[in-house]
């Protein structure tokens, strides 16, 4: 849900924490994540670089050596080699991307949304100011060297500006251009802990130099230069762009930057493509192909919909898992990119009745962001009138990946009305992506449901359906209540972005977004606890530390924001503090320069046509830069000629290519809670406030437990000023532990409230086939579960799984019964299929059976 809207600057995102104390303890470390990649090797295993069969040939045996840098088999390597003539290996061995100047959607043209910002602020644009991962889009030009790009006859690559004219200066309609890439390139990565920003993080933002940095990027930068796209791809390309390489350790960002290289025609949801896809390959995903082509094109102009890692350009491009027919790869995108640095945020608003957030009984809009594909966000109605209640829903004007719906349900859980109109292409813009329920209802508490949903055809006609997978990102819900004011209540909880290692500290850092909904009053202040202990903070303090931590053991850190009417939801994070090894980061390679190899990544590139723009963007009034409006009016795309890079979620058309095999993802792990470990007694905690400069900081201590026979220790929470901004307090929380070998941090996450319990899984569910001679049939039948949750079962979900026209598995029906069901006869056609079935309360959709052997129908 949206928590903190794009904002200008850095100095509006508040105070970061800063650690005051030095206290002698072990250094906190982490053993590096899942994904996260090392140094590149210095060794050679090309004579140069080479793509497709001639690369495997002149690996030869190195070709596990190769696998292991790229974080795959063998196998995959060469498959994907194989099949992507797109995919080249440098002479490292490392994988990286050349994406062709694919031909995109000619029917139409789309025009650029004038900017929404003031164009002094155009290199001033932030989306998460407060997050730890950085995503720097690079229009104003730079130098490259030392990198993988460079080679004897380019040591240096002078990257010119961004550009659409002769001119070197900026005009407003290139700024408008680039204040809606950026708009849409923030939306794409809306889910997830980073700041899409025009403002240059410097090199120590974007470089990871250890496994402990947790401050790191990667910089997209982006060129019309057509001298620079002979260098990089030896012809016509739209990018290019390493795998793997956003969180790679490296003292020099070798596989730094990544390239988007349209034409100076391109619209801007065009170039917002190109970076989004090659974006997505640093963090290490692979093309979305369609069928026997490499990439998922639109050549008529007429899809709705392509995947971010395709190269359609279509109006609504997505991430996605591969669950379309013709899917050449089924990477789960979103797990694979929180394997490689950003991590999910956690969740602004309740996902049930039981957790709903209170709206109250008068007008009131909200802004909030749908994470994934499960997620839902449920606010609560108090109606003390008769009448209509009205509510619209609406994704971000410019860019939206979501496509929404919404249901209104009484205080019992029923549905009263619903929302979800099917989403159709007009020209370069769709409709349908809103949603609006308008309904009669007499006084009481109702409930309002807002999802991301997906679009159904029977046919499966590329492009005219996508499920609900990539659906996710920023909304507005405005809703008409009795009275014209909302009466204040508490924030709802913070959300948390990040909760991570502060080496320098020896400890944890919680960093933090304000609350989605402020309850109609400012936030006026934070309370942190940690340890048993309290400490308030100022409303512009966006992180605290906790320092130093033993080994060992396990803290909770709490967050909550306050306004006038009270203290709001609080947002918590336990982490238990383990021992493992620390890994030393091998250096960097220095890059020795090579004779400059032709890399021709496609036979031969699609020239890029000139899109015709078509006038019609309504302006949007700049909007301040404060805690929580949504970036930027809406775009009408436009579909024009196209680079390859292959970026629509979601997350682009050209030749077509042998099929690209399907990858197996690598789920992302989810950190699960160690428990607290014997050998350690239970710290001791004592605060001791420090004097600080204003604001100041007004400290809650609670009594401290009595010591145990060992060693004590001490929390204390320290604020002081930022050196950084003015009048804005840092806080430490600062542990005095025994030395401990560095430790590993296992993360569990627990928003309050907690969700309410669902009805647990059906019983003997079997299956018994029809009567000969008759329509094929299966008769499903199952008993009711042994506990129904918190609430009657309203219903049962019988999911149908079978084969699909290309051959794979997949859920092919589902049937909803009243809950007085216990069977459903089901005509089916020819074919084998295995059924599963979970009851419903008024609280959710409760865990499905496991599945039924395979049966045939008679």
């Amino acid at each position: 849900m949206r928590t903190t809207s794009p904002r200008v600057g850095s100095v509006a995102v508040g105070a970061v924490l800063l650690l005051v104390t030095s206290i002698c303890a072990a250094v906190l470390a982490t053993v590096p994540a899942s994904g996260a990649a090392s140094n590149p090797a210095p060794s050679r295993l090309l004579p140069a670089k080479a793509n497709g069969h001639a690369a495997l040939k002149a690996l030869g045996a190195n070709l596990g050596a190769a696998a292991q840098r790229n974080e795959m088999s063998a196998a995959r390597l060469s498959e994907l080699m194989g099949n992507d003539s797109t995919a080249w290996l440098d002479q490292t061995g490392h994988l990286f991307y050349v994406d062709r100047a694919e031909v995109a959607d000619t029917t139409v043209n789309a025009t650029t949304t004038e900017a929404s910002y003031a164009y002094s602020d155009t290199f001033l644009l932030h989306s998460r100011p407060n997050a730890t991962r950085k995503i720097f889009l690079d229009f104003d030009g730079s130098q490259v060297s030392g990198t993988g790009w460079n080679d004897a006859a380019h040591p240096v690559l002078d990257i010119a500006p961004y550009s659409m004219d002769s001119n070197t200066n900026f005009s407003r309609s290139e700024m408008d251009v680039i204040q809606e890439v950026w708009a849409r390139v923030a939306e794409d990565y809306a889910a997830f802990n980073i700041d899409v920003t025009t403002e240059d993080p410097g090199t120590d933002g974007l470089l990871r130099t250890s496994t402990e940095d947790v401050r790191y990027g990667m910089r997209a930068a982006i060129s019309t230069d057509t001298s620079l796209r002979t260098i990089l791809c030896g012809s016509s390309c739209a990018g290019i762009a390493y795998l793997n390489a956003f969180n790679r350790v490296s003292t020099t960002g070798f596989q730094q930057p990544a390239f988007g290289l349209p034409t100076s025609t391109a619209s801007a949801r065009q170039v917002a493509g190109i970076v989004s896809h090659e974006l997505g390959h640093g963090l290490g995903l692979n093309h979305d192909g369609y069928y026997s082509s490499d990439y998922y094109l639109d050549g008529t102009g007429l899809k709705i919909w392509s995947p971010t890692m395709g190269a359609a350009f279509t109006p609504l491009t997505q991430f996605s898992n591969g669950d379309y027919p013709g899917a050449t790869d089924t990477q789960d995108d979103f797990a694979v990119i929180g394997q490689h640095g950003p991590s999910l945020l956690s969740d602004d608003f309740g996902d049930t009745p039981a957790t709903a957030r209170l709206l109250g009984n008068a007008d009131v809009t909200v802004q909030g962001l749908i994470s994934t594909r499960s997620d839902l966000d449920v606010f609560a109605v108090d109606r003390t009138c008769s009448g209509t209640l009205s509510a619209t829903l609406n994704p971000v004007a410019v860019g939206a990946d979501l496509d929404t719906k919404l249901r209104l349900l009484d205080a019992s859980g029923r549905q009263v009305a619903v929302s979800d109109p099917p989403t159709a292409r007009s020209g370069s813009s769709l409709t349908g992506m809103d949603s609006a329920i308008a309904t009669s209802v007499a006084p009481g508490t109702y409930y309002l449901e807002v999802d991301g949903t997906g679009l159904s055809d029977p046919t499966q006609t590329a492009g005219m359906f996508y499920s609900d997978y990539g659906s996710v990102g920023h909304y507005t819900l405005t809703v008409d209540g009795c009275l014209s004011s909302r009466t204040a209540s508490p924030p709802s909880a913070p959300v948390v972005v990040a909760v991570e290692p502060d080496s320098a500290a020896q400890g944890l850092r919680l960093v933090w977004d304000p609350p989605a909904d402020n309850g109609g009053a400012a936030v006026t202040s934070y309370v942190a606890r940690a340890g048993g202990q309290q400490v308030t903070v100022p409303a512009t303090t966006r992180e605290i530390t906790v320092a130093p931590l033993a080994t060992n053991a396990t803290y909770t850190i709490e967050i909550a924001a306050v306004n006038s009417a009270g203290t709001g939801l609080v947002a918590s994070r336990t982490v238990t503090i383990g021992t493992a090894p620390t890994s030393s980061p091998t250096p960097t390679p220095t890059p020795t320069p090579t004779p400059t190899p032709t890399p021709t990544p496609t036979p031969t590139p699609t020239p890029t046509p000139t899109p015709t723009p078509t006038p019609t963007p309504t302006p949007t009034p700049t909007p301040t830069p404060t805690p929580t409006p949504t970036p930027t009016p809406t775009p009408t795309p436009t579909p024009t000629p196209t680079p390859t890079p292959t970026p629509t979620p979601t997350p682009t058309p050209t030749p077509t290519p042998t099929p690209t095999p399907t990858p197996t993802p690598t789920p992302t792990p989810t950190p699960t809670p160690t428990p607290t470990p014997t050998p350690t007694p239970t710290p001791t905690v004592t605060l001791t406030p420090t004097p600080t400069p204003t604001p100041t900081v007004t400290l809650t201590p609670t009594p401290t437990p009595t010591p145990t026979p060992t060693p004590t220790e001490t929390i204390t929470l320290t604020p002081t000023p930022d050196p950084t901004a003015t009048s804005t307090p840092t806080e430490t929380i600062t542990l005095t532990p025994t030395p401990t070998p560095s430790p590993t941090v296992t993360e569990t996450v627990t928003d309050t409230p907690t969700t309410a319990e669902l009805p647990g899984k059906p019983r003997r569910v079997s299956v018994t086939r029809g009567k000969r001679d008759r329509p094929l049939t299966l008769r499903v039948t199952w008993r009711a579960p042994s506990a129904t949750g918190d609430a009657p079962i309203t219903g049962y979900e019988v999911a149908v799984f079978g084969f699909r026209a290309d051959g794979r598995l997949a859920r092919v029906a589902t049937r909803v019964l009243s809950p007085r069901k216990r069977y459903v006869n089901l005509r089916l056609a020819a074919g084998r299929y295995r059924f599963s079935v979970a009851a419903v309360n008024a609280l959710g959709e409760g865990p499905h059976s496991a599945r039924t052997p395979w049966r045939r129908p008679r």
